[in-house]
């Protein structure tokens, strides 16, 4: 036989060989499973709503509940296998009809996961049905206990109760995708059978269309059931977009509704539908679309900065009075409010209103309550438009004497431990009594006892309870100690607290390729949202300051989405969204105009009021900028102040941290997934054996041969 056909037929072997044996290891098992740890909690978890809310959730497989109670359910999923979980979907089969004792069945699976099967019982203590709550449905992705996420493909979670389920997505393998999705249902009895239906509804023209702003237009008929309406919109048909969530009563008339939306960009096509959901199910109206107007070249400016002057208050009562003034908006679309408090420091705001873009004086006032008799206080008049912020002077006025008068006294403060403290920021804390007189508080700090700096003023109200009083520090060094302590005003003086110090960490060189599995975390009683500082006795208010990025890098531009509610059963009113950004991050956009920004750093927006159970987002766009630095952590915060029905000042505030990583990092960690996959090695082995057979066998070997350089 020839040499070389016995070299192929060698090589030939050895290959085929190697092939046959790699087969069944190359054939990886691709197929995901749930909830198959010790520590995962139950497929489905059950809580009776009416009796258990707030912080005392009370999780369990069984419940008892009467009729008008409300029951809460929770599906938990972790995928324990080692491969994603294509395309997951939750669903709970709810009963229909009555019954007084039964059990109710959840599952989670996916494409490539068989169904992992949880049952709950339901006691109730008398024959009723159970009818699902559109809008409370709630999803917790990746181990997060607090932040609230928006679902998926527009879905609006009454899919959870469908044959098809509740479509997730894909969930990648291991704790820190864990999660769970909450949502509500009612015990009511059926008998006698309902009158009512889905709602009817209509998506209607737009109007008022300009080169950044539009109305949206509807026609809602509740048809006898309490039913909920708002619209969807985008630059494509998915939409994406809310705005103008509200409750449209359960009448049986149709109803126009409308909702202003800005920020919007010119000569730009935008899609939207009206949407109405009642127990009965969820409408949604015809997908119309509009155009904005074309940009054109903007006339040169003839306004100026608004023109404001501080007059006398009057209707001056033991804990009430009108505070007034003169303003000219100078030709150019003008806000006006009032600032005041017990000192010449001010740092609350009443009366935020429009007084559009004329030339002309005209008067403004706000109506000032809950105050103390025979207190002193401070105010003064500021007007803001396109071309300036204009500060009234400063003027007083003095409260009457009132049988009902009760003394106040300096603010307590005390200084409490830092918290979230990070390579180049911290979470500063505090407690404020204020005494029963108007207070502001704030935090002093430096790198020395001498500290230096003070950060933002903050109003903590007239109550006679201790408050929590934080702020975010930023642009900090790295392996250095601070100093801080909180200090509080008011009319009668200034109380400082005790000085602490903290240490910021130290800047790590050495990058963990494949951290530790981490333990499986608890889930919280009952999931709210991340409300971390709630300054008032009573949050009438429920706050949300998301994002979708976790690790980001230098430069990038991403978004934040501030979600609020009305949780109470009054309207709120004057209600001002602040938002205070760190050093290293500039704020670009956002959809509603902000109404002033004070060194680049606190951007608020005047919401005016907020009506009972009705909720809104904004979204912020921003922009990391050169001073951002890789491994540092970002501490952006959100704050709504307002005042309650009983004319008390409230305030609330959330958090939220944003990883700075590195390119270098991000390469770094890639490579590191990348050699820690044992296909790969397996593929290398392969490459290596192929190219050693190439030149044992099949490589010619030619005698070297001399040439005289020399020659031609």
């Amino acid at each position: 036989m020839n040499k070389n056909k016995i070299k192929l037929l060698l090589a030939s072997f050895l290959v085929g060989g190697i092939l046959i044996l790699g087969i069944p290891v190359i054939s990886a098992d691709t197929s995901a499973y749930f909830n198959s740890d010790p520590a995962d909690r139950p497929t489905l978890l059950v809580s009776n709503y009416t009796d258990y809310h707030g912080s005392n959730a009370n999780w369990s497989t069984s419940v008892s509940a009467d009729a008008g109670e409300t029951i809460s359910f929770l599906v938990y999923y972790h995928n324990t296998s080692s491969v994603t979980a294509n395309q997951t979907r939750l669903r709970v089969d709810l009963p229909s009809g009555n019954f007084t004792s039964l059990s109710v069945s959840g599952r989670v699976w996916a494409n490539n996961a068989s169904a992992v099967i949880g049952n709950t019982s339901i006691n109730l203590s008398s024959s009723q049905s159970l009818s699902f709550i559109p809008g409370s449905v709630q999803w917790y992705p990746n181990n997060q206990s607090q932040a609230i996420y928006s679902l998926p493909s527009g879905q609006t979670g009454s899919e959870i109760i469908s044959s098809n389920g509740l479509l997730l997505g894909d969930i990648a393998s291991g704790w820190a995708a864990q999660g769970y999705v909450v949502f509500r249902v009612g015990v009511s009895n059926n008998q006698p059978q309902s009158t009512g239906s889905a709602p009817t509804v209509t998506t209607n023209s737009a109007t008022a269309i300009s080169q950044n702003s539009a109305t949206l237009n509807s026609a809602v008929n509740p048809n006898n059931s309490a039913t909920n309406f708002w619209f969807e919109y985008g630059t494509a048909q998915s939409l994406g977009t809310t705005i103008g969530y509200q409750s449209v009563g359960s009448g049986n008339n149709s109803t126009n509704f409308s909702s202003s939306v800005f920020g919007l960009q010119p000569n730009t096509i935008y899609y939207y539908r009206a949407v109405a959901s009642n127990s009965y199910g969820t409408t949604y109206g015809s997908i119309l679309s509009f155009t904005t107007q074309q940009l054109s070249t903007p006339p040169q400016p003839t306004g100026s900065a608004p023109t404001v002057v501080t007059n006398s208050a009057t209707s001056i009562s033991q804990n009430s009075a009108t505070l007034n003034g003169t303003l000219n908006p100078n030709n150019s679309y003008t806000t006006i409010w009032f600032e005041y408090g017990t000192t010449q420091s001010l740092g609350y705001t009443v009366g935020y209103q429009s007084a559009g873009g004329g030339n002309y004086l005209t008067n403004i006032s706000a109506y000032l309550s809950g105050l103390n008799s025979i207190t002193t206080y401070y105010f003064r008049a500021v007007a803001q438009n396109s071309f300036g912020t204009t500060y009234g002077s400063i003027l007083s006025f003095a409260a009457q004497t009132g049988a009902t008068y009760q003394p106040g006294a300096l603010p307590l403060v005390y200084t409490s431990v830092a918290t979230f403290i990070y390579q180049n920021s911290a979470l500063l804390n505090g407690t404020v009594n204020p005494n029963g007189s108007l207070t502001t508080a704030w935090f002093e700090w430096g790198a020395t006892t001498a500290l230096g700096n003070k950060t933002f003023s903050q109003p903590m109200g007239q109550g006679t309870s201790l408050y929590p009083l934080a702020f975010a520090l930023f642009g900090l060094n790295a392996n250095t100690n601070y100093y801080y302590r909180a200090v509080a005003q008011n009319s009668y003086g200034t109380v400082y607290g005790n000085i602490l110090s903290f240490t910021t960490q130290t800047v790590f060189s050495v990058i963990t390729l494949v951290p530790p599995t981490p333990a499986a975390p608890s889930i919280p009683s009952t999931p709210t949202y991340p409300v971390v500082i709630a300054t008032s006795t009573e949050s009438f208010v429920s706050l949300s300051l998301l994002t979708d990025e976790n690790d980001i890098l230098p430069g990038s531009e991403i978004y934040f989405a501030v979600v609020y509610k009305n949780i109470g059963n009054d309207k709120l009113t004057n209600a001002v969204l602040k938002i205070i950004l760190p050093s290293e991050v500039d704020y670009v956009s956002s959809i509603l105009p902000p109404s002033s920004i004070s060194g680049k750093t606190l951007v608020a927006f005047n919401l005016g009021n907020i009506n009972s159970d009705s909720q809104g987002m904004l979204n912020i766009k921003v922009k990391l900028n050169n001073a951002a630095k890789a491994g540092s952590t970002l501490m952006p915060s959100a704050v709504i102040e307002y005042t309650d029905a009983a004319g008390n000042f409230q305030s609330v505030s959330a958090y939220l941290t944003i990883n700075i990583k590195s390119l270098l990092a991000s390469l770094i960690a890639a490579w590191g997934l990348f050699l820690t996959n044992w296909l790969v090695y397996l593929i290398l082995l392969l490459i290596l054996i192929a190219y050693m057979i190439y030149r044992r066998f099949f490589r010619k070997e030619t005698a070297p041969v001399e040439t005289n350089v020399f020659q031609r």
